[in-house]
């Protein structure tokens, strides 16, 4: 993919070593935490228990990239 997408930034603050070291992970995406969220819904709302692990995956995302664009457009919030 070519056009990186656009992931919303950090969910949570990131965890900081004191001495504010530049390797130091920067945890979970706005996206992904997005995405982890609608898979609850999704899982919780399927009552035949038969979506693959690959759809769930992909409406999760769906899910969670229209939350970004929504925010995008109602200015609610930073972003890349």
């Amino acid at each position: 993919m070519s056009d990186p997408r656009n992931d919303g930034g950090q969910a949570f603050p990131p965890n900081l070593h004191p001495a504010g070291h530049p390797d130091c992970p920067q945890g979970m995406s706005l996206r992904d935490y997005f995405a982890g969220q609608a898979v609850i819904g999704i899982i919780s709302n399927d009552p035949t228990g038969k979506i693959t692990f690959q759809d769930i995956a992909a409406k999760a995302y769906d899910i969670a990239d229209a939350m970004l664009d929504d925010r995008a457009v109602t200015g609610m919030g930073g972003g890349q």
